[in-house]
């Protein structure tokens, strides 16, 4: 599992 933080976005996405 991890966690990505998209820039720009503002918002995570989550893979698991």
């Amino acid at each position: 599992n991890y966690y990505k933080k998209l820039f720009g976005s503002g918002t995570t996405l989550v893979v698991t």
